[in-house]
């Protein structure tokens, strides 16, 4: 819903496919993989399995590639879905590869720069791995007003340098908008096992996890109550000055299966989750509404600040050794809160408090250095 109104009147290099053939001429595959700059590929109403993976070609910055829906129709492609280069705008469409380790990969681990896509009004489901995995040398990527559902074995989405962890990053995402999205991992064929943190038996993992990033952006989404490990599992940047801005979120941390596992080592009750040990770049989390256990923030980046958001009968863990970080005009609601600081790497080195409310909140853990003012205590 929401995607626009398309169709090929007026618009030259523009294709109508169904399942079948398309207008003018051509298969839907073929019309795809060997779109010049500038062309529209629109897909009716049905089920499009591609051979192997749909391998999307580059546009340019001024004729970008645009796959879409015809008319507001809704067309599956049912198989994985990878980027060959940049300059497209994908919209509208369902992507269902339950088989493929990534429904939509967007990777780059060379000098080669993969730039300017955009998915938007998409359903990603799928995913042995990770329903949408961006990684390396990719810049200016937008996920938008889409249903995120997948990664069956690890995460919804994972945003990584080109290594597979944060040690050792050469090239890292940059610019990347994840914003107006609904997160899920809910499909009982992904989860046939009780164990939150048995990765083999599937229900672990995160909704989103950043590992060795730059510019991120994530704002306004929904991280629904769910079967997963956490809602936000932030690592490491993976450059110096790096931003991270997590903004104006829904953060639901409850899980929802009943007698679900809390205290395995390892295992969270899983909202916002950042471990990063860098003391460069900044952070800021902003407006967001957060609910439920295991919310920890460590070890930021010199300057972070935590502002303005709800915790909404929630935990939050401070501990930041060597690092700044700011605690301001936050409300702590309902029972159930606790503000605690400090965990196994240390007790909070540099830690402002000044004008939140709380709200039958517990204080728990030794302070560090820590600096309250014109706070509101209920």
């Amino acid at each position: 819903a929401g995607a626009a109104i398309r169709s090929c009147s007026g618009v030259s290099n523009c294709y109508v496919c169904t399942p079948a053939s398309c207008t003018p001429s051509g298969s839907w595959q073929s019309r795809i993989e060997g779109a010049a700059a500038g062309a529209t590929i629109l897909l009716r109403a049905g089920t499009y399995p591609p051979s192997g993976t749909l391998d999307i070609p580059a546009g340019t910055a001024s004729n970008p590639i645009t796959i879409a829906n015809y008319n507001g129709e809704a067309p599956t492609i049912a198989g994985p879905v990878a980027f060959g280069s940049g300059h497209v705008l994908m919209e509208g469409l369902t992507v269902d590869s339950p088989s493929s380790s990534y429904a939509i990969s967007i990777q780059s681990i060379n000098s080669s720069v993969k730039s300017d896509i955009e998915l938007k009004y998409m359903d990603v489901m799928g995913g042995t791995i990770e329903a949408v995995r961006i990684r390396g040398n990719v810049e200016d990527i937008i996920i938008r007003n889409s249903l995120l559902d997948g990664g069956r074995d690890h995460h919804v989405i994972k945003v990584l340098c080109d290594a597979e962890t944060s040690s050792g990053c050469f090239f890292t995402p940059e610019d990347i908008v994840i914003t107006n999205n609904r997160f899920s991992k809910v499909r009982s064929s992904f989860f046939p096992k009780s164990q939150c943190c048995d990765e083999a038996d599937g229900g672990s993992g995160d909704l989103l996890q950043l590992e060795g990033t730059g510019d991120v952006a994530v704002t306004h989404n929904a991280f629904g109550r769910s079967d997963y490990e956490n809602c936000l599992d932030i690592k490491r940047t993976g450059r110096s000055g790096a931003i991270l801005t997590i903004q104006n979120n829904i953060i639901d941390g409850r899980h929802s299966r009943t007698g679900f596992p809390t205290s395995q080592s390892g295992c969270w009750d899983g909202g916002l989750l950042v471990t990063q040990s860098n003391a460069s770049g900044s952070m800021t989390v902003e407006g967001n509404l957060i609910l439920g256990r295991g919310n920890l923030i460590r070890g930021t980046a010199t300057g972070s600040r935590v502002i303005n958001n709800i915790f909404d009968g929630a935990d939050l863990t401070v501990a930041s050794p060597n690092a700044r970080m700011s605690l301001g005009y936050n409300t702590f609601m309902n029972a159930g809160n606790r503000l605690i600081f400090g965990d196994s790497t240390g007790l909070p080195s540099d830690l402002t408090v000044t004008n939140n409310i709380f709200a039958q909140t517990r204080f728990m853990g030794t302070p560090g250095s820590y600096h309250p003012s014109n706070n509101l205590l209920f």
